[in-house]
């Protein structure tokens, strides 16, 4: 923070001769194909793709050491993500019971999905002290789900409504356009057994959810 490197010493700034070292996690950094970096400020993810690939080519993946989840979304709003595809992980998109931040206004558009246990997970507990926190306002258009295990998309809202206001802790969820399709075919996942009851959409206790000119086959 001060300008200087600092070793395993904190009173000894610098570096020894001959030392191997590496400097991260700065946007300025960014200067060449393949790499990409995160601004957790802004909720924005920086990608320089080669010259040659197009962005509908473009996988995220992680080491089989990484696998359980693809995108953990507590607490996180107004993230829009457009023609990546996401494969090989036990839950792809997650957002837990926990009561956290909002999550809002996320966007998933023409993205492909397969290959895991779970597509998209998201679960939230209702707290009626605080009605802000809600998993709401969150849109799927034109994307694939193909080779999932259990579900393709699972909510639950488990705790149901609150009962002085009607409302559900998820809420205000859009689907247009998307395609499902091989829903309970297993692949090798190293952190569960498949329960084997796969269903393309489940939705429990979530309200205002529009499910329009999707297709579902092959579950």
């Amino acid at each position: 923070s001060d300008g200087r490197f600092y070793g395993r010493d904190p009173t000894f700034p610098g570096i020894r001769a001959y030392a191997h070292y590496y400097v991260s996690n700065k946007l300025s950094f960014l200067d060449s194909p393949g790499e990409y970096w995160f601004d957790e400020t802004s909720n924005l993810l920086y990608v320089w793709k080669s010259d040659d690939a197009e962005w509908s080519d473009i996988e995220i993946s992680t080491d089989a050491t990484d696998q359980e989840i693809g995108l953990d979304m507590v607490g996180k709003s107004y993230i829009e993500w457009e023609g990546l595809t996401f494969s090989f992980f036990y839950q792809i998109v997650r957002e837990p019971f926990t009561i956290a931040n909002p999550s809002e206004h996320n966007t998933f558009n023409n993205c492909r999905f397969h290959s895991s246990a779970f597509g998209i997970k998201l679960q939230r507990k209702l707290d009626s002290s605080q009605p802000w926190k809600k998993t709401r306002h969150w849109s799927f258009t034109k994307n694939e789900w193909s080779s999932i295990d259990e579900e393709a998309v699972w909510i639950k809202a488990p705790d149901g409504r609150d009962p002085d206001n009607g409302e559900s802790s998820i809420r205000n969820l859009y689907f247009f356009n998307n395609s499902f399709h091989h829903i309970g075919f297993a692949y090798e996942c190293p952190y569960a057994v498949a329960k084997h009851a796969p269903a393309a959409v489940h939705i429990c206790y979530a309200t205002n959810v529009t499910f329009i000119y999707n297709t579902i086959e092959i579950v």
